[in-house]
């Protein structure tokens, strides 16, 4: 989504259009204003993350960060690596335990491997991406395939606005938009809550 609304307001903006600066700096305001949280919100953040055709290409270092605090502790990958000798367990923290330490580098984990090879072209597929670099990034495939996988079904959708339309009709055209949302998320909820009417 992040995405598709940075080209939508880039096109907007570039757009050469004669007379229509007013509405062209309206629709970019109100893009923004609709679409502006998006990049403060974790689910979008993450997803064009884990989108190997864009990355880190529209989002902060701090979508980096949580993608970091979605994957386990053992990033390093040493918990499934049978070849590495397993960590000592400590019988008690001590105030010296950061001194004994070894620094974990950025450069060892999953996620900057990943950010680290090259976007793939826009026109290609990313879970087929993820499914052949799967076994190079086992934990952020699995992450990947929940985030970027598309919704079952768009069912539910269409029923929403089906309701609307019936609710909407020529003797309630006066409704504002604001009550028919009410009246349509009641409709779907209140049977949810067990309310009978």
């Amino acid at each position: 989504m992040i995405p598709s609304v940075y080209v939508l307001i880039r096109a907007v903006e570039s757009a050469n259009v004669s007379g229509l600066g007013t509405l062209k700096d309206e629709l970019v305001q109100d893009v923004k204003e609709r679409f502006g949280a998006s990049k403060e919100n974790q689910l979008f953040t993450t997803a064009t993350l884990l989108d190997p055709r864009f990355k880190e290409k529209h989002v902060g270092s701090d979508a980096i960060d949580r993608l970091q605090m979605l994957l386990p502790d053992d990033q390093d990958g040493q918990a499934d690596d049978p070849s590495q000798p397993p960590r000592p367990k400590k019988a008690r923290p001590s105030v010296w335990d950061f001194e004994d330490e070894v620094p974990q580098h950025q450069n060892t984990s999953e996620v900057a491997k990943y950010l680290a090879l090259p976007r793939i072209p826009r026109t290609s597929d990313p879970l087929a991406w993820w499914k052949a670099h799967g076994k190079e990034f086992p934990r952020l495939a699995e992450i990947a395939r929940n985030f970027l996988a598309c919704p079952p079904s768009s069912v539910e959708s269409e029923w929403v606005f089906s309701a609307s339309g019936f609710i909407s009709s020529e003797r309630r055209s006066r409704l504002t938009m604001e009550n028919l949302e009410k009246l349509t998320f009641l409709k779907f909820n209140l049977t949810e809550l067990g309310f009978q009417y």
